[in-house]
């Protein structure tokens, strides 16, 4: 991993929201593996977000064997998934501010199938997590 690239800040808020300059400052306070520390950082540089996006989803190590072990049982697609559906609800603008960014993503990016899954994720699933996102802000409110 070339460590001289100088990129600071986020790429969006989002899916890609650690900065490149912090993982390579290695803080303890992040717990990230190899390889996806280094495919993280590589694809965010060539623009290959699909690609990062993905190794974004490994880098903490809590990943066996295509599973996320986070108490979902969630594939790491489906985890991005529900991850979008509740952007696309809560975080409408951002949202769709990343989704243009990933437009200008590298033809090289291996994990176009990420990307495009962002693009077309389901009206009746946005429709029904706004549901549940709803009723959970009312609850909230009641208590």
């Amino acid at each position: 991993m070339d460590t001289s690239y100088p990129h600071y800040g986020v790429v969006e808020q989002l899916f890609l929201d650690i900065p490149i300059h912090q993982i390579l400052a290695n803080p303890p306070q992040l717990t990230l593996v190899e390889p996806w520390v280094s495919m993280y950082v590589d694809a965010t540089r060539d623009n290959r977000f699909g690609d990062a996006i993905w190794a974004r989803y490994h880098m903490f190590g809590d990943v066996v064997n295509g599973i996320k072990c986070n108490g979902s049982n969630n594939t790491v697609l489906e985890e991005i998934i529900e991850d979008a559906l509740g952007y696309r609800v809560a975080d409408t603008e951002e949202y769709f501010q990343a989704l243009a960014l990933y437009e200008t993503t590298s033809p090289s990016d291996g994990h176009l199938d990420v990307l495009d899954m962002l693009r077309n994720l389901d009206e009746k699933d946005i429709a029904a997590r706004r549901a549940q996102m709803e009723a959970d802000w009312e609850e909230e409110e009641e208590e």
